[in-house]
């Protein structure tokens, strides 16, 4: 991709990794991360440095962000769509703080995700979009030519702490992401029995 934006916003930036890669990607650039959770916002800002801050912090809700309009040339949204409760609306949301030209990377989950654990723990894919889905979403929300790509990844967890862990930092155990809850009762999954719990996610972008 050959970009040259100046001001780029990072949705959902989280503990900023993201937002530090984009700084170093495009080091002349404007960079914002935005997040509702404070606690984040504190993690991300150990990543920005102090003298000359590579990117700025900015407390919001991503579905109604206080960036103004028309501001942003690049959108950088990483796993952060299943939060939305409309994700038509969300979409709508993200093109209109886009800048006419503007661009925007985004990634998902499929429908796939949880797909071997889902039974056992009564989770289901309500949060989840595969690839049809999203790319009907983007046109219908105004976005030209949505390029799109799906991966399967596989990880292995030791233990299912490890996994409930997972899931509990991405947020998916307080937000009513899959229909999990802080109750969900991972030892239906016996992982400490085997030599490796097998999760897939399926990972959509655009």
């Amino acid at each position: 991709l050959k970009l040259a934006p100046e001001r780029i916003l990072d949705v959902g930036t989280g503990f900023g990794g993201h937002a530090l890669a984009l700084h170093q990607a495009f080091p002349t650039a404007r960079v914002v991360a935005l997040d509702w959770s404070r606690n984040m916002l504190m993690q991300a800002k150990k990543h920005r440095g102090w003298w000359r801050r590579r990117f700025e912090v900015v407390l919001g809700d991503m579905t109604a962000p206080p960036i103004q309009a028309s501001s942003v040339d690049l959108l950088f949204a990483n796993a952060c769509l299943v939060y939305a409760d409309d994700a038509n609306d969300w979409m709508r949301v993200m093109r209109a703080l886009l800048k006419p030209g503007g661009f925007m990377l985004l990634s998902t989950f499929g429908p796939d995700t949880l797909a071997e654990q889902r039974s056992a723990l009564g989770a289901t894919t309500a949060a989840f979009m595969d690839v049809q889905r999203l790319g009907s979403t983007l046109t219908q929300a105004g976005f030209n030519e949505p390029v799109l790509d799906t991966d399967w990844l596989t990880v292995s967890y030791a233990t299912t702490a490890q996994f409930r862990q997972d899931l509990d930092e991405m947020g998916w155990l307080s937000h009513p992401v899959a229909g999990l809850s802080p109750q969900a009762d991972f030892s239906v999954l016996h992982a400490d029995e085997h030599p490796a719990l097998e999760v897939t996610f399926e990972c959509v972008y655009a």
